[in-house]
């Protein structure tokens, strides 16, 4: 006869979680274990497409720059927040290698020669799409302020005929 799984519940389940994984992490990271249910850190990052994967990278380097990211316990991550996201965690996790995005600031000038054959290198080359046409000039600066005013009022008045 099989024996009935275990049903493990609430706080039964964090302690778990923080004994096989968190303590495991941080050991990993060579930082002190500390008390996961206390001092356990998570960093989040938003969606919006591609756009928010590019920024969300450069969040994501300013933490590793700082020391930051090996003390992150947990990762949440929504739509374009997801992509770079769950590209940090592969390469992380499965090729249990350092931060896999580098910028400039780690290697300096050796970092451009390198950056052509970078997949980081092809998404700043090619991040140009982020901006309109070539970039915000004044006519376009005035365009998005008229454009912006002009929708609020059409919002607005019909609320106060």
């Amino acid at each position: 006869m099989k024996e009935k799984a275990k049903l493990i519940v609430g706080k039964d389940v964090i302690a778990e979680e923080h004994e096989k994984y968190v303590k495991p992490r941080r050991a990993y990271a060579k930082i002190d274990a500390g008390d996961p249910e206390k001092d356990a850190v998570g960093l989040g990052l938003s969606g919006g497409g591609i756009r928010s994967a590019t920024f969300n990278l450069g969040i994501l380097q300013a933490v590793e720059l700082y020391g930051f990211l090996k003390r992150v316990d947990y990762l949440s991550t929504v739509s374009g927040g997801g992509y770079i996201g769950s590209a940090l965690t592969w390469f992380m996790s499965f090729h249990r290698s350092a931060f896999p995005f580098p910028t400039e600031r780690w290697y300096g000038e050796q970092y451009k020669a390198a950056q052509k054959a970078d997949t980081i290198g092809t998404l700043h080359e090619h991040a140009s799409y982020l901006t309109p046409s070539q970039g915000l000039n004044l006519w376009s600066l005035i365009a998005f302020i008229l454009g912006g005013t002009l929708i609020n009022l059409l919002v607005i008045i019909p609320l106060f005929s």
